[in-house]
């Protein structure tokens, strides 16, 4: 396994050696060298904190897929108003290059107050699949390599950053939506 990890992240390092710098032109946020958004959002101030969080996970239950053995709340803390959420933001498949990314997620956290709320993206994984000689391999990697000093974007990994920006930023608008809607939906 761990000639495999070291197989994949050195295939992964030679590929993003092709093309752009890691610091200019990336489409999604980054701080400290991780993806990551962060907004605080104003909503109507007569929602009260209980109001929103209960908006929020009327959002979660609508918008992903919870089973009887999975949730995607991992955590909750209704008192301090906070819910944890995986992100399961599907396949990526860049034109060129012989690797995708499959099963791309991360961590949403969700703190809401009175008439107002924060989200925090962050986290951000995925399996990468690569294929030589009619052979796939299959490692998990997470984005943060790609912001390492000295590494290079290509084109490919720029169009996977822009896949990923799009993705968030639906859920973001989507999320807003929600609860900017009327407590009690008028029927």
């Amino acid at each position: 396994m761990k000639t495999l990890s070291f197989f994949l992240t050195l295939i992964f390092t030679t590929l993003l050696n092709i093309g752009l710098n890691a610091q200019s032109n990336v489409p999604v946020p980054v701080k400290n060298g991780n993806i990551y958004y962060e907004n605080i959002v104003k909503v109507n101030e007569n929602f009260s904190k209980a109001d929103l969080y209960e908006k929020t996970k009327q959002w979660i239950a609508e918008n992903f897929t919870a089973s009887r053995v999975y949730s995607p709340i991992q955590y909750e803390n209704e008192k301090i108003g906070i819910l944890i959420v995986n992100i399961g933001l599907g396949n990526v498949y860049p034109d060129k290059y012989n690797y995708f990314y499959e099963n791309i997620n991360c961590s949403l956290r969700i703190q809401v107050q009175n008439g107002k709320y924060k989200y925090i993206f962050t986290k951000f994984k995925a399996t990468i699949s690569i294929t030589s000689d009619n052979k796939t391999s299959r490692g998990d990697t997470d984005f943060d390599n790609l912001f390492d000093s000295g590494n290079k974007l290509g084109k490919d990994d720029i169009y996977t950053l822009d896949r990923i920006d799009f993705k968030i930023k639906l859920i973001v608008k989507d999320l807003e939506q929600t609860l900017n809607e009327p407590v009690l939906a008028v029927f």
